[in-house]
């Protein structure tokens, strides 16, 4: 009934054979068979997360990004590798990831330095860094018919060594958040830190 009206995120452990058995040690209780409950979850409409670290980022995701109405996804990332693996992640997550509209990738081609993939995820190159062009390629994303929301890509070991030799980056970086928030499709920010 939950699932019904409103997001319901559920982190079930127990769900592997050890984990089974470490539940009947544990409790007495009866875990069931591992592979039955993602199925439970599927057809109550829950999401399931699989660790505690998924289950808070669910529950923030859902708290900030607003309804999303489709599962058509685009990817603007200034890593080709991370293009790849956000790709087959939001794959396996079920989004679809369409070609952008031939007008919308005309456009943002004519804006990014030459070389650069635009169809989707669209992998912004050295024109990461500069602020115009990512304010425009942002904006013609969410313009673009074929998209429901965008993921954007803010690599923070890239972000926080470029704000060590040049401070004004971090106002720039903060624009292109600003200008995701000012579309009215849901824009996702995914801040992976690599440096150990």
């Amino acid at each position: 009934k939950l699932a019904a009206r409103k997001p319901a995120i559920v982190l079930k452990g127990g769900v592997t054979d050890a984990g089974a058995r470490a539940v009947a040690s544990h409790s007495g209780a009866m875990a069931g068979r591992g592979e039955v409950w993602p199925a439970v979850f599927r057809k109550a409409g829950a999401i399931q997360a699989d660790n505690l670290e998924e289950m808070v980022d669910l529950v923030l995701g859902f708290l900030h990004l607003g309804n999303i109405t489709g599962n058509r996804l685009c990817i603007v990332t200034p890593s080709g590798g991370a293009a790849v693996m956000y790709s087959d992640a939001c794959f396996r997550a079920g989004f679809q990831l369409p070609t952008l509209r031939e007008e919308s990738r005309a456009n943002i081609k004519n804006a990014l330095p030459p070389g650069t993939n635009v169809k989707n995820p669209v992998d912004v190159a050295q024109g990461y860094f500069r602020h115009e062009v990512m304010q425009q390629v942002l904006s013609l994303v969410a313009a673009d018919q074929n998209i429901d929301f965008i993921l954007f890509h803010l690599p923070m070991d890239v972000f926080i060594s470029t704000v060590e030799h040049a401070p004004w980056i971090e106002e720039k970086f903060f624009g292109y958040l600003l200008c995701g928030k000012n579309h009215a499709k849901p824009f996702m920010v995914v801040l992976p830190y690599t440096v150990a």
